[in-house]
């Protein structure tokens, strides 16, 4: 090995060990960071349903569950939309089931979601039923697909097709690349302009069917796009939450 070669198998040592120990220090930083931030403390948050706050869950003895209340300054309490087999709630997270679940319609509609966070598993990752993560009382912006994916390229709405996901942080490229996963995963879906919100889960207010086959911890809706750093906080803040 030449004097150069050996120089330089060195140098990358040294770089290595170095880079890890700023590794661990950057990401002690964020962690602390993540903890502290405040999703209130930025412009456009709508609705925010969290089911680690039991408080604003409201049930029954065998927990099933009739509302939903977002922790924004403006009330938005999602409720059941009829009488019948309703959401369950668990520990620190709400269930639907396909085709059985009552969905919970938002009091407010949204008409200008920009940027929507969720926490959120499928239970098996894959369906033989249109399945939406959320929805609308008259319109289909959020529409699912049959399989392990969940937007439907023929129905989603366009700004949704042309817009800009993120799971665990990373980019997937476009919401239709988005899939079912039977593991918690943080899922930010920035559409490319406003699409409704309404309901959590179900399609149209259709209680019968359509409804996602899953868990939601956590839901943030806004009518921001935010730049990466805040974007970054928001999901960091969530990975911190839920250890995702």
């Amino acid at each position: 090995m030449g004097m150069n070669s050996g120089f330089i198998g060195i140098d990358q040592r040294h770089s290595r060990n170095g880079m890890v120990g700023l590794d661990k220090m950057y990401l002690q930083c964020r962690i602390g960071e993540w903890a502290s931030f405040d999703p209130l403390s930025q412009t456009g948050l709508l609705a925010w349903y969290d089911a680690s706050n039991i408080a604003s869950i409201g049930k029954d003895g065998s927990n099933n569950v009739s509302t939903w209340a977002s922790g924004t300054a403006t009330a938005n309490t999602a409720s059941e939309l009829a009488s019948g087999t309703k959401s369950v709630f668990s520990t620190d997270h709400i269930s639907f089931i396909n085709g059985i679940t009552d969905c919970l319609t938002l009091g407010t509609r949204i008409t200008t979601a920009r940027t929507v966070f969720m926490v959120v598993k499928h239970a098996t990752g894959t369906s033989s039923n249109y399945e939406f993560l959320l929805a609308d009382t008259s319109n289909y912006d959020w529409h699912g697909t049959t399989g392990t994916h969940i937007f439907d390229a023929g129905y989603s709405a366009s700004n949704i097709q042309s817009g800009t996901a993120y799971v665990n942080g990373t980019s997937v490229g476009s919401p239709l690349n988005l899939t079912k996963s039977t593991a918690y995963q943080i899922l930010c879906i920035e559409p490319a302009g406003d699409v409704t919100v309404g309901q959590i889960t179900g399609d149209r207010g259709n209680t019968t069917a359509r409804t996602w086959n899953g868990s939601y911890r956590e839901i943030m809706v806004c009518d921001q796009l935010y730049d990466a750093g805040v974007r970054d906080q928001f999901i960091g803040y969530l990975r911190n939450k839920w250890s995702i």
